[in-house]
């Protein structure tokens, strides 16, 4: 049990503080969304951060939501100092959040590589260290990652990602040495496949026919973050799915499973690299008013062009850092509804194609309505955007505007 005030710590315990606190990052996705209500079942008071403020809002009301991005170290101790000093010190932590890219070896850049390992591992690493002194005063605690099974059986076209996995799931091992004799556990599961929109969103039914429920997962997690868990230290277990496979052990579509990373990887391949999907994929992120999902698709040095934008406001920007800020509070003045119309258009480029669109959406420090057509330019290079070309009516967006300021 914890003093009532703890001045190293510098605060003191509220009545309502839970002694049984767990603290899960990416609480916003399916599988994070999945793993906090079912905490909350086991008996736990949770927190849930995510960088996608409007992911948390769809957690219910008695989950604690704190808006944060992890990958920031600053940020990640931040957001663990504020629930322990708010709900109570974490108990358990469970970090879901992650980011997938495909690639070659030979092709791997620099930008590819550091933004794997800052979304993959850096997060892992952030939390703990936030997180261990205040399990260490308590004298246990559980921490579990999302490793993958790419990360210890190799594939060809996914260099950058596979290394930052393989680096999670040593990271894993690393811990529970340093963790253990102060009584604190570190465990991941490694999912093949999960059964998300974004992965339905490109892949075939027959591939995503093998994949495996966020609730399934779900309960993985919570078993090794729980009492339950409590034998287990250093695993990274896997969650691959095939049991699920119609048919049984011996039946034809279990069998057409074992083969299913190389599946994956050619419908990835074949699809994901290419302009048009790139281009959907930043529709998605833009309508689920994830900013910092739709600027990682760019290229760090992506060029984005607004030549119809009113006097005052940008025009040009360049680098993934400046359309990220540009982009950041969006989502506090429009709110976009829906993408009502969409035709993508191939150029005689393959890197480049043209997009056609329309929003329904409103202002939301006006109410008024937000009905907007576009013309976009769209040009990849090696698997993210590096040009970004949009066309659109500036007297619509002033009189939707009218005098609220988008800067």
């Amino acid at each position: 049990m914890l003093p009532d005030h703890d001045q190293d710590r510098g605060y003191e315990r509220s009545p309502t503080m839970s002694d049984r606190v767990a603290l899960v990052v990416g609480a916003g996705g399916p599988l994070g969304r999945s793993v906090a209500l079912k905490l909350v079942g086991a008996g736990f008071t949770v927190a849930g951060v995510d960088r996608n403020a409007d992911g948390l809002s769809e957690l219910p009301d008695g989950i604690r939501q704190v808006p944060g991005d992890a990958t920031d170290p600053a940020v990640a101790k931040a957001v663990v100092d504020r629930v322990a000093s708010e709900v109570g010190p974490p108990e358990v932590l469970v970090n879901t959040i992650g980011t997938y890219g495909i690639g070659d070896a030979l092709s791997a850049t620099p930008d590819q590589l550091r933004q794997m390992m800052d979304v993959n591992v850096g997060p892992a690493l952030w939390l703990t260290q936030a997180v261990a002194p205040y399990m260490k005063e308590r004298g246990s605690g559980s921490i579990t990652f999302v490793s993958s099974r790419w990360a210890a059986e190799p594939y060809a076209g996914v260099a950058a990602y596979s290394l930052s996995k393989a680096a999670l799931s040593h990271l894993v091992r690393v811990l529970d040495l340093e963790l253990r004799p102060q009584g604190i556990r570190v465990n991941a599961v490694a999912p093949q496949l999960i059964d998300t929109p974004v992965n339905r969103s490109f892949l075939p039914e027959e591939v995503m026919a093998h994949a495996t429920s966020p609730e399934a997962i779900a309960e993985l997690i919570v078993l090794l973050a729980g009492d339950g868990g409590a034998p287990v230290s250093g695993a990274v277990l896997p969650a691959y799915g095939f049991c699920t496979a119609p048919g049984g052990p011996h039946g034809p579509a279990h069998s057409a499973a074992l083969h299913l990373p190389k599946r994956i990887m050619e419908r990835v391949m074949s699809d994901s690299q290419k302009p048009a999907e790139l281009f959907r994929r930043s529709l998605d992120a833009f309508l689920a008013k994830d900013m910092r999902a739709w600027a990682d698709l760019c290229a760090e040095d992506v060029l984005v062009e607004f030549p119809f934008a009113p006097a005052g406001t940008p025009s040009r920007l360049d680098g993934r850092v400046a359309i990220f800020e540009y982009l950041r509070n969006y989502p506090k003045i429009i709110d976009v509804h829906e993408i009502d119309s969409l035709e993508i258009y191939p150029t005689d480029r393959p890197d480049t194609v043209i997009g056609e669109w329309s929003v329904k959406g409103h202002v939301i420090p006006n109410g008024n309505a937000y009905n907007m057509s576009y013309a976009t330019f769209v040009k990849v290079r090696d698997g993210s955007i590096v040009n970004y070309r949009e066309y659109w009516n500036p007297l619509a967006l002033a009189q939707a505007l009218g005098d609220v300021s988008f800067f």
